[in-house]
């Protein structure tokens, strides 16, 4: 996006700048990071990697960076019920990844305790709460299919073309 808004700035003005206008680079820029969330949630299975997910949590991350920046040129109904879904699949995709980072976090302080001797109790407590770190990343996975669904289906392919989004 920084090319295009460079090109904005520097393209003289007796130029055609019919191709460079902010709605074109809305356009351009937000159908380029949907696009990547389309293609990455769709390529999520039930055996991806955590890191797949996380990735899946940046680009959209990116996409309503890119929504919010273009907020003045964007249809403002669309936009806001595009990221009302786009706030849920992110909220799905942070529990996701908070589990994972905890779960290893633990996992280290465990081997660690373990090795200076702590009582077997303390590091069967941790284990405990691993196992509920398990249960809800399990949750969030399971929740990840119903809120990406959300996100493409028919209704909110509508609004991303309202949005000048093309596939």
């Amino acid at each position: 996006m920084g090319e295009e808004l460079t090109r904005l700035v520097v393209t003289p003005d007796d130029a055609d700048r019919e191709h460079l206008s902010a709605g074109r680079l809305a356009d351009d820029s937000v159908s380029r990071v949907y696009r990547r969330v389309a293609h990455g949630g769709a390529a999520i299975g039930a055996d991806s990697p955590a890191e797949d997910l996380h990735g899946l949590r940046k680009r959209c991350k990116e996409l309503r960076y890119a929504l919010e920046v273009f907020a003045p040129v964007v249809d403002e109904g669309a936009r806001k019920r595009t990221v009302g879904d786009l706030k849920g699949l992110q909220d799905v995709l942070g529990r996701f990844q908070d589990s994972e980072v905890q779960r290893g976090a633990l996992r280290g302080f465990a081997e660690e305790m373990m090795a200076d001797g702590t009582s077997a109790g303390a590091v069967l407590a941790m284990g405990e709460l691993i196992g509920h770190l398990d249960a809800e990343q399990d949750r969030a996975r399971r929740e990840f299919d119903v809120a990406f669904a959300r996100f493409t289906r028919p209704s909110s392919l509508q609004l991303m073309h309202r949005l000048g989004v093309r596939r």
